[in-house]
């Protein structure tokens, strides 16, 4: 699903995009490889690869929530073959974002604890 920001006339995609009646689900998947300092904890390749999986792809899939939610109308959603997503009525009611990441990150992500102390998560990420 390709989108272009109403504001930055930026174009992104997302994985998949679902209208389910009132309700958007944005999905985001990511395959990465964790760099083997990064599997040692070392901070640099750490930050690196948890930016690239995790952050970004969060910011991204935030941005549109925020703009289903808010400014609905001036978003286009269109999917790989140029169809263009009709909403319902009044537009989402109610916008979801799932991120997953299909390596490495699994076993180092059970805990936001580590993630929090280092700086990479505040109490406000979600």
């Amino acid at each position: 699903m390709k989108w272009n920001d109403p504001d930055t006339k930026v174009l992104y995609e997302h994985d998949v995009v679902a209208s389910v009646g009132m309700q958007v689900l944005i999905f985001e998947a990511k395959s990465g490889k964790l760099a083997a300092a990064a599997r040692r904890w070392g901070l640099k390749s750490l930050l690196t690869n948890f930016n690239e999986l995790f952050v970004e792809p969060g910011r991204q899939t935030a941005r549109l929530q925020a703009l289903l939610a808010t400014r609905w109308k001036d978003v286009e959603l269109v999917d790989d073959k140029g169809n263009i997503v009709q909403f319902d009525g009044a537009g989402p009611s109610v916008v979801h974002k799932f991120g997953f990441c299909i390596k490495q990150f699994a076993s180092v992500t059970s805990s936001r604890r580590p993630f929090k102390k280092i700086g990479l998560l505040t109490d406000h990420q979600e």
